[in-house]
C-alpha cells in the first residue's frame, strides 16, 4: 500500500467514515490535515470527498499547519452551500502563497475579496449554483490572474476592474443577453460567451486583439462587428441561427471558423482567409461549394449532415485534408469512384 501523502489522507477519510455512527463525518474542511503529514501536498481536491457523503464545512484554517505554502492547486468544487460573501472566508489567515489554480462552486456571488489570500493565482474558475443576477465591482486583488471562469448567473463584470495579466475570459450559462462591458483588458486575446442569449456581437469593439471569440448556443442573428477584429484565429459561432456568416472574410489572420449548426444554405464568404486550417460547416442546408485551390493550409473540412449535390470541390482540396461527410447524400455508386480516385490523397470520412 501506498504510503503517499494522498493516500494517508485517503486511508484516514475512510476509516473515520466507517467509524462514524449515523454514517457521515462532519468536520471542518480538511482538519484531517493535522493528523496526517502533508507539507509536500501540492492538489487538493474535494472530488473524492463527495463519494465518501462527506460533509464538509468552511474552514480553512488547518491548511495553516504545513501544506498551505505547497499547495497550488485548490479544488472546493463539493464543498457545499459556499456563500462567497466579505463574511465567508473570516476564518482565512494569512495567505495561500503558491496556490495558481482555484475552482469553487459557490450558492451566490457578490465579491472576490478573498483573492487577497491568492497572490499567486493564475487560474480561477467559479460556478455559481442560484439563478438570478450577480454584479462585481472593485479593483480584483489578482495581480498575476491569466485566466477567470464564471459560469451561471448571470455575472455582470461591467464595474469590475479585470487585471492587466487577464488573457483569458469566459463568461459562459449565464444567459446574458448582451456582449458584457470589459472595461480596460488590453492583454485579453480569448472570450468565450457559450451558451447566452446573446443576439448580436455589438460591444465587440471593447476586445479588438482578440485571438480566439466562442459563442456558440447563443441565439445571434448577425455577425456584424467580427470584422474589427483582425488578430481573430478562432471563431466558433455554432448553434446560433445566423443563416448567414457575412463579415468573417475581414478576419484575414483566421484558422479555425465552426459554423455549425447556424442554418446555412449557402456557403459562407471566405475569400482572403487564406490561412484557413478547419473549416467546420456540418448540419446545414448547404448544397453546393466552391473551390478550395486558395486555401493550401486547410487540413480539416466538416461538411456532414448537409445534402450536398456535387462533389467537384474534393478535387481542389490540399493534399491530406481530413474530410467529414458523412450523411450528405452521396450515393454508393459516387462514394466508390470518390474513394477511388480520392481516396490516397485525402482522408475520406464518408
Amino acid at each position: 500500500m501506498s504510503n503517499s501523502p494522498r493516500e494517508r489522507l485517503k486511508a484516514d477519510f475512510s476509516a473515520s467514515f466507517q467509524g462514524d455512527e449515523d454514517g457521515q463525518v462532519r468536520f471542518g474542511t480538511l482538519a484531517i490535515v493535522k493528523s496526517v503529514a502533508l507539507d509536500d501536498l501540492a492538489q487538493i481536491h474535494y472530488r473524492a470527498l463527495q463519494t465518501l457523503g462527506v460533509t464538509a464545512q468552511v474552514d480553512f484554517t488547518p491548511l495553516h499547519t504545513g501544506s498551505a505554502d505547497t499547495l497550488t492547486e485548490l479544488d472546493l468544487t463539493f464543498v457545499p452551500a459556499l456563500k462567497l460573501s466579505e463574511t465567508a472566508f473570516a476564518r482565512l489567515r494569512g495567505p495561500f502563497p503558491k496556490v495558481e489554480k482555484l475552482r469553487l462552486v459557490v450558492d451566490c456571488l457578490d465579491t472576490l475579496s478573498f483573492l487577497v489570500a491568492f497572490p499567486a493565482l493564475k487560474r480561477l474558475e467559479v460556478v455559481v449554483g442560484r439563478t438570478g443576477n450577480s454584479a462585481l465591482a472593485g479593483k480584483m486583488a489578482a495581480p498575476r490572474l491569466e485566466e477567470l471562469i464564471l459560469q451561471n448567473g448571470p455575472v455582470d463584470i461591467g464595474a469590475l476592474e479585470l487585471p492587466v495579466t487577464l488573457r483569458a475570459l469566459r463568461l459562459c450559462q449565464g444567459g446574458l443577453p448582451a456582449f458584457p462591458r470589459l472595461g480596460k483588458a488590453p492583454n485579453l486575446t480569448e472570450l468565450d460567451l457559450s451558451d447566452n442569449a446573446l443576439t448580436n456581437l455589438e460591444g465587440v469593439a471593447q476586445v479588438p486583439h482578440l485571438t480566439s471569440l466562442v459563442v456558440r448556443r447563443n441565439q445571434l442573428s448577425s455577425l456584424v462587428g467580427v470584422g474589427l477584429l483582425k488578430a481573430l484565429r478562432t471563431l466558433d459561432v455554432s448553434k446560433n441561427p445566423l443563416g448567414t456568416l457575412e463579415g468573417v472574410e475581414q478576419c484575414l489572420k483566421l484558422r479555425h471558423l465552426i459554423a455549425a449548426d447556424t442554418q446555412l444554405s449557402v456557403s459562407p464568404p471566405l475569400a482572403g482567409l487564406v490561412e484557413l486550417q478547419e473549416l467546420d460547416l456540418a448540419s446545414n442546408k448547404i448544397k453546393t461549394l466552391p473551390s478550395f485551390a486558395a486555401f493550401p493550409a486547410l487540413q480539416t473540412l466538416a461538411v456532414f449532415g448537409n445534402k450536398l449535390k456535387e462533389h467537384e470541390f474534393l478535387e481542389t482540396l490540399p493534399a491530406n485534408c481530413w474530410v467529414r461527410m458523412k450523411g450528405t447524400g452521396v450515393k454508393t455508386a459516387a462514394k466508390k469512384d470518390i474513394e477511388k480516385r480520392l481516396g490516397k490523397r485525402l482522408r475520406l470520412d464518408m
